[in-house]
């Protein structure tokens, strides 16, 4: 599971002037840098943005994600999201579920079962050929 600062390190991500406060640019740049898409953006600005200013503070990042204390199962967005993908409740996605996520991100490109399995087997830290939830935020940063 996620701890804290793997998900404040998305959120410094996403922050690329470093005020603390995510423009619409700097999260849209972030998420279509990532495949998702336009909708996702603006699901992303209603759930975040309380204020409904244009903008997410890191206040308000913090108060949606639900931020526990390590060692809590921590209920974050980006954990709502990781289980809408994790159709059959596994805690992990596998290979027949990967095509629903990318679908429901908005790729444009079409992939065949090969290029799932690769796509798997490079994000895929512990090489169990699924992705759990921490392998699902590296592959949200950006990492590998």
């Amino acid at each position: 599971m996620a701890d804290q600062q793997e998900l404040m390190d998305i959120f410094d991500q996403m922050d690329r002037d470093g005020d603390r406060i995510l423009t619409k640019a700097e999260i849209s740049s972030f998420l279509l840098s990532r495949n998702f898409n336009k909708k996702f953006i603006e699901e992303f600005l209603a759930t975040f943005d309380s204020d409904s200013d244009g903008r997410v503070t890191e206040a308000e990042y913090r108060q949606k994600l639900g931020l526990m204390p390590s060692g809590e199962k921590n209920y974050s967005k980006w954990y709502q999201i990781f289980q809408k993908f994790d159709k059959d409740g596994s805690g992990f996605i596998d290979e027949h579920e990967l095509p629903q996520l990318m679908v429901e991100i908005g790729s444009k490109t079409t992939y065949s079962p090969e290029q799932f399995r690769r796509w798997i087997a490079e994000h895929d830290a512990n090489k169990d050929g699924k992705i759990s939830y921490p392998e699902f935020l590296n592959w949200v940063r950006g990492a590998k």
